[in-house]
């Protein structure tokens, strides 16, 4: 728990994290170090008490501005709460707790004494809605954050319903406001005039007016090209995934970017960011980081295309992933590997945290190299090193010749390689043809999304020259290259053949593109030939 001042500077921290226990957070209270597992929501009131939604633990704790624990709140014993993951507090000490896990609101005393307890209303998903559940239409919803205004209204930010769900004191149903999106955080002015959601999915914060109109939305999700400040390229303000929100005395917005791991401050109405509180930085582009939400699922990716995609319900909770080299047993594993007649033909890549078991199987994305490949593309897999073992183990693997990548699932986090068919397979292949012809050309990957180059594939056999031009949807041209060294020997499944392969880098505006290649060989006429690929970010 670390408190800052208006300014950004740090005031006090409160326990510290644990690099090998993520989840586990300590804080040095009066009655000693007390644990919180997964704390996700925050309040404070008018005399700087802290409160904690301790959403593993299932309780909320209230803290003096020095760390000690004045008030407890549920537990597991009495387990009064499933889960919470929001709380707030009014103007007279009254403590507004969202049990998310039993899809309702409850209200108690400044002292602890139980007020109130309302549900949310059932929430009524369309025919093609893939959170419904298959034993039942109507569900309760899931709030997450909560806020209260000055007269004492109470705001669920309902994340499985899309809506904000807006009470009495008394826990009468007043109104709802749909958002298309995921609501995490959310923060109401005193008067009720000014409501402000975050939207976790789209990335985003919207802001509504008393009676529902949406009058501003800012932000967008990050993708890899993405500074992590608070002015990219495009001018847009870009968010990892906004949770929490908070409207000071001042009219300044916070949000917590839960992805990127910092505070941002902003000076409504405009959505401009007027402060930043960043987290330190760790580890470099070889590694992929990213919160994957237990409800929704997600996919955490490195620029060269290792991934892990996980489906909704998979996790029990929500999980900082990794994906990242591997450096552990290094010689034990390219012994093993030997041993098992196995060549590698990728990196290793580590899925952390190491051990992390899923409810469903994950699908592990992983590139392959194609001179390493050698001509089994077909008979490529993703194996598994099993440090017990201390072997490799093949799983079911999918091979996309285009893309270069091979995917496989698996219900555990480990370490994962891509092995190619054994050389006395490779020796037995048929060798390539130079002669100079065209046999494919194609860009892949088509469309290039999120972040991945564009590379181009030209199997002409053996050429003197190939010049590539890049141009924009409206012919201006914006890139041109030429390749006069040999080719690689490349198979992408349809058998050896000599490839020319030219990755686009640099940052590439999302668009439509159209190319030309033109393969030059002395005493032939030249191949020339035309195309096109998109570009998403």
């Amino acid at each position: 728990m670390a408190v800052f001042s208006s300014t950004g500077g740090l005031l006090a921290s409160y326990g510290r994290v644990d690099d090998d226990e993520e989840e586990e957070r300590g804080v040095r209270g009066s009655t000693g170090t007390l644990r919180l597992k997964e704390p996700a929501g925050v309040a404070v009131d008018g005399t700087g008490s802290l409160f904690i939604a301790d959403t593993g633990n299932d309780r909320v704790l209230k803290l003096s501005s020095a760390g000690a624990v004045l008030l407890e709140l549920g537990g597991r014993s009495p387990r009064i709460f499933k889960k919470p993951s929001g709380v707030a507090v009014d103007a007279g000490g009254t403590i507004y707790v969202a049990d998310t896990g039993n899809g309702r609101m409850q209200v108690f005393s400044s002292s602890g004494g139980l007020r109130a307890q309302f549900l949310l209303p059932p929430v009524r998903f369309p025919d093609d809605e893939d959170d419904r559940d298959d034993e039942e239409e109507d569900e309760r919803g899931k709030p997450v954050g909560v806020a209260v205004d000055a007269a004492g209204r109470v705001y669920a930010a309902d994340s499985k319903g899309r809506r904000v769900v807006i009470f009495d004191a008394a826990g009468a149903l007043l109104a709802e406001r749909p958002v298309a999106g995921r609501p995490a955080g959310v923060a109401v002015s005193p008067d009720g005039d000014c409501l402000l959601v975050a939207d976790r999915k789209n990335g985003r914060v919207l802001k509504f007016d008393r009676d529902g109109a949406q009058n501003l939305a800012f932000g967008r999700r990050g993708g890899d090209d993405d500074d992590d400040d608070a002015s990219p390229k495009d001018g847009a303000v870009v968010f990892g995934k906004p949770f929490g929100l908070a409207l000071d005395a001042a009219g300044t917005l916070w949000v917590a970017d839960r992805n990127a791991e910092r505070l941002r401050a902003f000076a409504l109405p405009t959505g401009r960011p007027s402060l930043v509180v960043p987290a330190p930085r760790q580890g470099d582009e070889s590694t992929a980081r990213g919160v994957v939400d237990s409800d929704e699922g997600g996919m955490v990716a490195r620029r060269d295309g290792a991934a892990v995609l996980v489906g909704p319900e998979a996790l029990a909770r929500d999980l900082k992933v990794t994906v990242s080299p591997a450096s552990q047993d290094t010689d034990a594993r390219e012994a093993s590997s030997r041993r098992q007649g196995l060549t590698p033909a990728s990196p290793a890549v580590a899925y952390g945290p190491e051990g992390t078991a899923f409810k469903k199987p994950v699908t592990l994305v992983l590139p392959y190299v194609a001179a390493l490949a050698g001509t089994g593309a077909k008979g490529l897999k993703v194996a598994y090193w099993n440090p017990d073992k201390r072997a490799w183990e093949e799983l079911e693997s999918q091979v996309d010749a285009v893309k270069r990548t091979v995917t496989a699932t698996t219900t555990h986090f480990s370490l994962y390689q891509v092995m190619a068919p054994t050389q006395a397979a490779v020796a037995l292949a048929p060798a390539a043809d130079p002669a100079f012809f065209l046999r494919d050309l194609y860009v892949f990957p088509n469309p290039a999304v999120g972040g991945a180059r564009p590379t181009f594939h030209l199997a002409v056999g053996v050429a003197d020259k190939v010049t590539l031009r890049i141009y924009d949807i409206s012919g201006q041209d914006v890139h041109q290259a030429t390749i006069d060294t040999p080719p690689s020997i490349v198979d992408d499944g349809a058998g050896p053949k000599y490839a020319y392969e030219y990755p686009w880098n640099g940052h590439i505006p999302s668009g439509v593109y159209l190319y030309t290649i033109v393969a030059e060989k002395s005493g032939q006429p030249a191949i020339r030939k035309a195309g096109k690929f998109s570009v998403v970010r």
